[in-house]
């Protein structure tokens, strides 16, 4: 099960790479200031998000090189997406995880993932209710 945990870590790191690009293209393209203002304060709590993944993973002793191979399995794919589509499957991705940590008693993972899960969620949220201000293309979501 660890295993699994350490790949879907890694996984997520690689995910938050994505979302700070994609996070970079919106606040270019937003013209609304307030807009501009809340992807800015998520581009600062997805850098947080990829430090707390990386002492997680640390604290625990993991080599994040070991999980190269399937995490470049399961990136790639949503590379390509818009940030919406991206925020949808961090939530996917964090709500894995909290339930193998729960199962694995890995209580830091556990309190590590719900906050950044929390944050994932609202951030989905604003950016449904607010696309218009942003130019976020839907195309990619189903």
């Amino acid at each position: 099960m660890s295993e699994h945990l350490w790949t879907l870590l890694c996984t997520a790191c690689e995910v938050e790479k994505e979302s700070l690009n994609a996070l970079r293209k919106c606040i270019g393209s937003a013209v609304n200031p307030a807009a501009r203002a809340k992807l800015n304060a998520h581009l600062s709590e997805t850098r947080w998000q990829m430090k707390l993944l990386d002492a997680c993973l640390d604290i625990n002793g993991v080599d994040k090189g070991r999980f190269e191979r399937g995490v470049a399995r399961l990136v790639p794919k949503i590379s390509r997406e818009n940030l919406l589509t991206i925020k949808c499957a961090e939530i996917d991705l964090y709500e894995k995880i909290i339930f193998i940590a729960r199962k694995g008693h890995t209580p830091d993972v556990l309190q590590a993932c719900r906050e950044i899960l929390e944050q994932e969620r609202a951030m989905a949220e604003w950016i449904e209710d607010n696309h218009m201000l942003v130019n976020i293309s839907f195309s990619a979501v189903a």
